[in-house]
């Protein structure tokens, strides 16, 4: 159910509310759920719609991280959803620790581990080191693979 920017997942696995926000996909790509998406800096055309850009990153610990997308997928030059609060899905790439600080990762559109230092920002934290597609752990989710772990989204900045 989508109401007020609100998704609320409503069944057995309920899980809580996440908030969201429309956004304007300049990535270049198609975008799919769980991807991780940073606000895109670099566009003029921000001031114009009233839609804030976003593209992805290969940086790690970006400061310009902006939310994990919710829509199944997004074209590129597409308005979607990403979760900017609340718990999501999300892309993974590497070995992660749980219950510890993510962020962007030198993958685009994935999430790595988070190395606080001056000028940087977490996505939030992963809540559980589990695959979610396969319900298994995560210790085969390396670049090459596709894997999602939940992670509670929560920006923060040094």
């Amino acid at each position: 159910v989508w109401a007020d920017s609100v998704l609320t997942v409503v069944g057995l696995t309920t899980v809580g509310r996440s908030r969201t926000l429309t956004v304007f996909n300049d990535s270049g790509a198609t975008r799919t759920s769980g991807d991780v998406v940073i606000w895109d800096t670099d566009d003029t055309e921000l001031d114009l719609t009233g839609y804030r850009y976003v593209t992805t990153t290969t940086s790690a610990d970006s400061i310009w991280v902006a939310g994990v997308m919710a829509d199944p997928t997004c074209a590129d030059q597409t308005l979607c959803e990403i979760i900017v609060e609340g718990w999501a899905p999300t892309n993974v790439t590497g070995t992660l620790t749980e219950d510890t600080l993510v962020a962007t990762s030198t993958t685009a559109g994935r999430m790595g581990d988070y190395t606080p230092a001056a000028n940087t920002c977490a996505l939030g934290r992963l809540l559980e080191n589990n695959n979610l597609a396969r319900g298994s752990t995560a210790s085969a989710c390396g670049a090459g693979n596709f894997c999602q772990m939940p992670v509670l989204v929560d920006i923060s900045c040094q």
